[in-house]
């Protein structure tokens, strides 16, 4: 029963009942739940009316607690299993209508208009990301105009913070699901490839290749997201300590090569010395896997590039301090004995402490050993990706009006793979195989339900 006070109107809200009770009512009189959800449709509907009365603030309380409940346990009805009655074709019809107008209602008034918590939102794009991820992004950045938020400030008002603090609580409480992970992968996604074709003259054209992410990532993944995993990495000491780095490993493999270089420098890092300051995230940076997947970050950061220098001027001073001037005992063990090589030499120097009469009597008691060493090879110096001093040709910036674009989202099996190749970095230390638990969070597009 409604009651109209004043231009607003007061309609009983029953609140949205929990599991129990849902079961209960499906197994021992589904009649009455087949009703009360074509009350809550009603109510969805009346809602959704431009023309229908605004609710007194009780009625508006009242619809954020049955908001708040029906979301939480709707986003958690997968891990449960109801009675048979859950079968009846009439509640199966109403619970997904139902659902759908939830979608509608909050697509419509926003989340700062329904004063719904981080822990709210967190649970509605648990529940809708898959099939509407652009407007669950857009909801949750500020950017979806919403249709009844007549209120221009609250308009704007993105939630990124409310559920990143709802998120770290998650994370530090070891709360933080498969689920979770999932949902979060989806709203990050993943960097994109975006080819421009610059027109150079009637026969002549370049392309360029670079990769960029999605606003909502780029917004999503600030400094102040990457500290609190940090912080709650405690140096690989934390219990949630894999949880953590996963985190870390998804939202940087959503991030562009230019956002993450500017996320770096943001944090602090622009030198080999200042790569400690953020552990976690310093070491998915600089790992061959994820390098690989973007070869040109020694571009945007070429401190980079004196990692690789260093790790071969050390082999370099390694493998001939004090054997490279020993040219006499190099030539008298490759005189000596036929199989031996120079290289040879300088190593079973090297592993005898360049005691040459010891390494010949060795060899002359077991000349077998020759064969057994072994010429190891240095790793080849990565060579910088050079930058492309064409696309600074002044030419090209005049045929701005002949840019072609050409973008399109990778395909499923190229996101697996990459995420695939990302998640290796966890397990680079200890050789471990990395699991597939992530690779089927592939959906990043979508209509609404």
């Amino acid at each position: 029963m409604s009651t109209i006070q004043d231009d607003t109107v007061y309609i009983p809200i029953p609140h949205y009942p929990p599991f129990k009770l849902r079961s209960s009512l499906i197994d021992k009189d589904p009649v009455i739940w087949v009703h009360l959800l074509e009350g809550y449709i009603k109510l969805m509907q009346f809602l959704l009316d431009v023309n229908s009365p605004k609710l007194t603030i009780k009625s508006q309380q009242q619809l954020q607690l049955f908001l708040k409940n029906f979301l939480v346990e709707t986003s958690e009805e997968e891990s449960k299993i109801f009675s048979l009655g859950a079968i009846n074709p009439e509640i199966k019809t109403n619970t997904s209508i139902l659902k759908i107008y939830v979608f509608q209602l909050i697509k419509n008034y926003s989340f700062v208009k329904l004063n719904l918590t981080g822990e709210i939102i967190w649970k509605f794009a648990r529940i809708y990301a898959e099939k509407n991820i652009n407007i669950v992004r857009g909801l949750i950045d500020g950017s979806f105009k919403s249709k009844f938020n007549d209120n221009k400030k609250s308009g704007n008002i993105s939630s990124i913070s409310s559920v990143q603090k709802y998120l770290d609580t998650l994370i530090k409480n070891g709360n933080f699901t498969h689920e979770d992970l999932t949902s979060l992968s989806l709203l990050l996604g993943q960097n994109t490839t975006k080819t421009s074709t610059f027109a150079m003259g009637s026969n002549r054209s370049i392309n360029k290749r670079s990769n960029r992410s999605s606003p909502f990532a780029e917004n999503f993944v600030n400094t102040t997201w990457i500290e609190n995993l940090e912080q709650s990495y405690v140096g690989g000491k934390s219990v949630n300590a894999e949880t953590i780095k996963n985190v870390m490993i998804i939202s940087i493999i959503s991030l562009s090569t230019a956002k993450l270089a500017s996320l770096t420098m943001s944090l602090g890092i622009s030198s080999v010395d200042t790569l400690k300051s953020c552990p976690l995230f310093s070491s998915i940076i600089i790992s061959e896997p994820y390098r690989e997947m973007i070869p040109n970050l020694e571009e945007r950061l070429p401190f980079l590039r004196s990692l690789d220098e260093e790790e071969d001027d050390d082999e370099d001073y390694d493998d001939d301090f004090g054997y490279e001037e020993n040219i006499e005992a190099i030539s008298l063990l490759v005189d000596l004995f036929p199989g031996m090589t120079e290289k040879k030499a300088k190593i079973v120097l090297k592993q005898n402490n360049g005691d040459v009469e010891h390494v010949t009597n060795m060899l002359l008691e077991n000349p077998g050993l020759i064969d057994q060493i072994e010429e190891q090879q240095k790793k080849k110096k990565k060579k910088p990706v050079p930058s492309n001093n064409n696309y600074n040709d002044p030419r090209v910036l005049q045929s701005k009006k002949n840019q072609k674009f050409k973008l399109g989202q990778p395909s499923a099996e190229l996101k697996k793979k990459t995420l695939s190749d990302a998640l290796r970095v966890m397990y680079q230390s200890d050789e471990d195989e990395p699991d597939d638990t992530y690779d089927d969070q592939e959906k990043t597009t979508g209509d609404d339900l």
